[in-house]
């Protein structure tokens, strides 16, 4: 399409051509600049020194394949800033020869692989594989691209053009299996082999019926599923609906290509498919030259680049970005939003008219910015009107394909970015896409972070029923002109619906030569087609209104009657969860001889298992894994862990629903219950009063405690620091409640001839003895402050006489204090500890305000449940014990 023999040799003999250091100089970099942008706009003509890059119908995309070319033939980093600071051809070869002047190294080149066996899966490909994890055999992440032919058909050539693209490409060969041990994806090529196309005659159905079932089979085409650990992850198949009507179906799994690929592909096919026709002997080769990387060469580049500075840079940037940012857009739904998130959808198109497409390019080309920019600015300013929030996070997904090198690879480089919009102050048309500008500008220039990367990263609240750090996007795309098989046999795009959405609303906007086409996508779990409608309405009335009025504050344009919902006035009420009242001291007191408070068998296998993988020395009951740092492929890790332990397995969506310790042993040991056992009968209230059998945990521990000379093997010492300013008179108030509350706190030991009994005191205020080391020096106040827990945390318990736990509260400073609690194992354990914080947690703030518990009162109490464990007695455990009989039998009983 270009005459490269106008153009200047951009290697030269010596490499890139020197830095001119004027602008006088910049002359050769202007004719090198001229030949790139005629190739990337596809233009016959050179441009010249004041034509404007945008204006000639350039965009971001095409903007990024101007940086790609740059990079390659002058070895320097151009920001995509640059191209929109400098549009035309003379500004930006004066801002060229400045960057060469000062550039780096540049970045390395993509190189080959030698061993081909142990290939890696790039971050998009990771972040896919876990996704189907999620919601497995789902289609969401098909790429359904079917196209008619028509005209007379070669379909044996059509067979091998696909065969050839297939061959040439080994991410269409390439399958995840899952790894056993690790529950991680291990990436298997396949040899390439014959392809065959599947054909469909249609052509005994009765003309009138056979466009109806070509549609049914397109629409079941896209929806089938893929399996990623088999493959294959691209198909195509050929219905016939007459000898010259034929519609090829082709559907290419996302992790194995994106809408770049799938042009690609299309003119691979164009360029192979006339050879083939006119070879019937099928003796002559390719005509495309054979791809010097595959995507998998790309995938271990990224890696080693993202193992550097360049991620750390880039992450600071986002969160800086992101910092304060609302996670969540609540579109107003037609209905309740259900807890577990599908991916059930629909979408619909709708073409604007010639003249606002026109009005579009022109207001862009006004506001010195992108059609992207524009129509992003328009559609979060709908959001605005249907949410009534000002700040919001949206995605949008970026071509990712910033290297030369990877412009001719078939395989999956999109990458989502998050854009914050900002739409504060009520900013006019004009004001919003200035902000729009900023905000993409910068995000393009820190594109490479992996979404799934910017997520573990941030640690947005983990939920099964909101995808994490935004809910709507926005796509806009350039959709390359009508592609022919062979002149005079056009390949001519099919509508296809697949009925998924990969978010609660996205809208895509694609341009088509002079029009513009809206795709709108949504849950259908959540807004009927009439909703989404009304809103497609409402953003083309106001994508005109604001075009003709970008002066004018956005939200002084009346929308269409029944878009925008009533929002109420008043501010709204953050209702923050109130932060724990404590926090463990550093120092942990050491007992003489001290045992970990225990927890059950399975949760104490679940925290190890979680602290193994999260780099922790222990986990919390009810810490949330995500909230410690965990993230979608540990926890496959860790799933693949317990399934080695336990004999569960368990799907990935499980750490999500359960994503604490407690909830997730639960959940396995419910899997682990033989099928068919009869569940116990449920504890109730057994009126024990204040005297009761003791349990048969307490019972062990109570003989334990006979043979503990120094009386203070058994305590669980429990140092907590406290900083701010603290009401130690309501402090001690919340421990009288929380000793009201739960009858251990209140119980002794009795020995009977009826066995060991529960003698339960009635509720008394508590005392909470205070130590002032305030006044000491730092260094003996800290000496003190240690040398009293350590004290405190060895005193010894008398059973039978009580109270089986204390409280002491250290005054270190005005705003730091140390309380010292200290339990007799036979009243506490592990969990027992969470729960108490949590009481306190809630009890401490009520009363310093003067109100009542807010607690619900405990509908049972620990007497209840040693009640409920008498009354099993042998029977109810002789199921349990038969197992444990026989996984014992022969074991040693003694480890010397």
């Amino acid at each position: 399409k270009v005459d490269r023999k106008a153009l200047p040799d951009p290697g030269g003999p010596g490499g890139a051509p020197a830095a001119p250091a004027s602008p006088r100089a910049a002359a050769p970099l202007v004719e090198l600049l001229a030949g790139i942008w005629a190739e990337v706009l596809e233009h016959e003509e050179l441009p010249g020194p004041q034509d404007n890059f945008f204006a000639l119908g350039g965009h971001s995309l095409l903007a990024t394949r101007v940086v790609s070319r740059l990079r390659a033939a002058l070895g320097v980093e151009v920001p995509l800033r640059t191209l929109f600071a400098a549009p035309t051809l003379a500004a930006q070869a004066e801002a060229l020869a400045a960057l060469t002047s000062a550039a780096g190294p540049p970045a390395a080149p993509i190189e080959p692989l030698a061993d081909r066996e142990s290939l890696p899966l790039s971050f998009s490909q990771q972040r896919l594989w876990l996704l189907d994890r999620l919601e497995p055999g789902g289609a969401v992440y098909n790429l359904p691209f079917p196209r008619r032919i028509q005209g007379p058909l070669a379909v044996a050539a059509l067979e091998r053009a696909l065969g050839e693209v297939v061959r040439r490409h080994e991410v269409l060969r390439t399958s995840f299996a899952v790894d056993a041990e690790s529950g991680e994806p291990r990436l298997a090529v396949a040899a390439p082999r014959r392809f065959s196309l599947p054909r469909v005659d249609l052509t005994a159905l009765p003309p009138e019926h056979r466009a109806a079932e070509a549609r049914r089979l397109a629409d079941e085409d896209a929806a089938d599923p893929f399996d990623l650990a088999t493959g294959p992850l691209f198909r195509a198949r050929l219905l016939t609906l007459n000898a010259a009507d034929h519609h090829l179906l082709m559907t290419v799994h996302h992790i194995a290509g994106d809408g770049w690929s799938i042009d690609l592909l299309l003119c691979e096919l164009a360029a192979l498919y006339p050879v083939f026709t006119a070879d019937r002997a099928a003796c002559k080769p390719s005509p495309l030259p054979e791809p010097v990387i595959q995507y998998a060469d790309f995938a271990a580049w990224q890696r080693r680049r993202l193992a550097g500075p360049v991620l750390a840079e880039q992450l600071a940037h986002w969160r800086r970005q992101l910092d304060g940012a609302p996670a969540v857009l609540d579109l107003p739904t037609d209905r309740p939003r259900p807890e577990v998130e599908t991916s059930r959808g629909a979408h619909f198109l709708t073409a604007l008219p010639t003249d606002l497409t026109a009005a579009v390019r022109t207001g862009s080309r006004r506001q010195g910015a992108t059609l992207f920019m524009v129509l992003f600015a328009v559609f979060a300013a709908l959001l605005e009107r249907l949410t009534g929030e000002t700040a919001f996070l949206l995605g949008t997904p970026v071509a990712g394909r910033g290297l030369a090198e990877t412009e001719g690879l078939i395989g999956f480089f999109v990458n989502t970015l998050v854009l914050r919009a900002d739409l504060s102050g009520s900013p006019s048309l004009g004001a919003l896409i200035a902000r729009v500008r900023e905000v993409a500008l910068a995000a393009y220039a820190h594109q490479e972070v992996p979404f799934e990367r910017l997520v573990e990263e941030l640690q947005p609240e983990r939920s099964l029923a909101r995808s994490p750090l935004f809910q709507v996007s926005f796509v806009f795309g350039v959709e390359e002109s009508a592609r022919e098989l062979a002149p005079g046999l056009p390949l001519t795009p099919l509508p296809v619906e697949n009925h998924t959405s990969k978010f609660d609303l996205t809208l895509g906007l694609d341009l088509r030569g002079d029009t513009l086409v809206a795709d709108l996508e949504y849950r259908t779990d959540l807004f009927d087609r009439s909703t989404v409608d009304r809103w497609a309405a409402g953003y083309l009335h106001l994508l005109r209104a604001a075009l003709d009025r970008p002066e004018v504050p956005l939200v002084e344009i009346p929308l269409l009657a029944g878009i925008e919902p009533p929002h109420r006035e008043a501010p709204r009420v953050e209702r923050p969860r109130l932060r724990g009242l404590a926090e463990p001291g550093e120092e942990e007191a050491s007992a003489p001889v001290q045992t970990v408070a225990p927890r059950s068998p399975l949760e104490e296998l679940v925290a190890g298992l979680w602290a193994e993988a999260l780099g922790r020395p222990t986990i919390g009951l009810h810490e949330h894994f995500f909230a410690l740092g965990g993230y979608s492929l540990l926890a496959i890790r860790v799933l693949a862990r317990l399934r080695s332990a336990t004999g569960v397995d368990l799907p990935l969506r499980t750490i999500f629903a359960h994503p604490t310790v407690a909830t997730l042993a639960a959940e396995i040991e419910s899997h682990l219950r033989a099928p068919g056992a009869t569940a116990p009968p449920p504890i109730e209230s057994s009126g024990a009063g204040a005297d009761a059998p003791a349990a048969a945990a307490q019972e062990r521990l109570w003989y334990v405690h006979q043979l503990d000379r120094s009386g203070a093997m058994l305590n669980v010492p429990h140092p907590l620091r406290l900083r701010g300013p603290l009401q130690p008179a309501v402090l001690a108030a919340a421990l009288t409640e929380v000793a009201r509350r739960h009858g251990p706190l209140r119980t002794t030991f009795r020995n009977s001839p009826q066995g060991l009994r529960q003698e339960i005191a009635p509720p008394a205020p508590r005392v909470l003895p205070r130590i002032d080391l305030s006044a000491l020096p730092p260094a003996q106040r800290t000496a003190e402050a240690h040398r009293t827990t350590q004290a405190e945390a060895g005193e010894p318990f008398d059973l039978a006489a009580g109270p089986l736990w204390r409280a002491r509260l250290l005054h270190l400073e005005p705003a730091e204090h140390r309380l010292l609690l200290t339990f007799h194992h036979a009243i506490v354990d592990g969990w027992s500890l969470d729960l108490l914080e949590r009481e306190l947690a809630v009890l401490y703030p009520a009363f310093c305000r003067g109100l009542a518990s807010p607690l619900p009162e405990p509908s049972l109490q620990y007497a209840d449940f040693a009640v409920w464990q008498r009354r099993q007695g042998d029977a109810g455990l002789a199921a349990q014990l038969d197992e444990w009989g026989r996984r014992l039998a022969g074991a040693p009983a003694v480890l010397d």
